[in-house]
């Protein structure tokens, strides 16, 4: 005598609760269902065999496993009911090794490119009145207002302007200050000792003195022994005319030549013009 289990109401939350996992199992077919509820087979329509036997049954639901894990069927433990499952062959062969990766060649460096400062032609050097014009426009220096003078000195250009132009120096001014006070004492029939600022002596401020003070500084304080072309984009003041020669021979007596804008030209060594 066989109890009915889904008419003991004690077991009826277990038996609830198994077959609805039994009923959402979709890979177990309607028999293997009802065999895992405690029911009997039912005859279907099986044309495609799909349905397994009474005995199938049983071996899907064995609790037992093999080592592998794996649901054994047979009487001895083996997996297809035929003989034991073999555990997985050892392999006695080691795998060959990988080629060696090949090592890429480094990139070729990129192509070489001019140095826009060092590898193309250098700049030509500015005519004078392209110098004068760039320093006006470097310093927004309309023209007409100061002077701008430019030489060139064994191959070094040498720039000059009034003492109220942009780019004139506190030493500029020191220099000009001492080469009045020595033309002052030294030749007082021409600068006025009485005030200092007053012209001729007001020439020591301008450009073409500016101009040959610089020179003077850079090559140990002469110019002895150098022929200079001074270049004004002013005509020159009388103040020039008076003073410049006596600033000349104070600095080693160079020949120095003026030009003024209209290409007018003034020679000036040994303290007096030659024109």
């Amino acid at each position: 005598m066989k109890p009915d289990l889904d008419a003991i109401e004690a077991l009826a939350p277990e038996r609830e609760a198994l077959w609805t996992r039994i009923d959402k199992a979709t890979f177990l077919t309607q028999n293997e269902k009802r065999a895992a509820v405690g029911y009997g087979p039912v005859e279907v329509s099986d044309p495609a065999g799909l349905t397994p036997s009474p005995g199938d049954i049983g071996q899907k639901f064995n609790p037992n496993h093999d080592e592998l894990g794996r649901f054994t069927f047979g009487p001895d433990g083996a997996v297809d009911g035929s003989e034991r499952p073999q555990p997985a062959r050892a392999r006695t062969g080691q795998r060959p090794p990988r080629p060696p990766a090949r090592r890429q060649p480094p990139p070729a460096p990129p192509a070489s490119r001019p140095h826009p400062h060092t590898d193309l032609a250098p700049p030509q050097p500015l005519e004078p009145q392209e110098a004068i014009d760039a320093y006006r426009a470097v310093h927004n220096m309309p023209p007409g207002v100061g002077t701008v003078a430019f030489a060139k000195i064994d191959g070094t250009p040498y720039l000059g302007v009034n003492s109220t132009a942009p780019g004139y120096t506190d030493a500029d001014y020191a220099a000009a200050v001492r080469m009045r006070d020595m033309l002052v004492e030294k030749y007082p029939d021409v600068m006025r000792a009485e005030n200092p600022g007053w012209k001729p002596n007001d020439a020591l401020f301008h450009a073409e003195a500016t101009t040959l003070l610089r020179a003077a500084e850079a090559n140990g304080g002469t110019l002895a022994g150098r022929t200079i072309a001074i270049r004004v984009d002013r005509d020159m003041c009388w103040s020039c005319d008076a003073v410049l020669p006596l600033v000349g021979l104070e600095l080693g007596n160079p020949s120095v030549t003026i030009i003024d804008p209209t290409g007018s030209r003034g020679t000036m060594r040994n303290g007096t013009w030659r024109r």
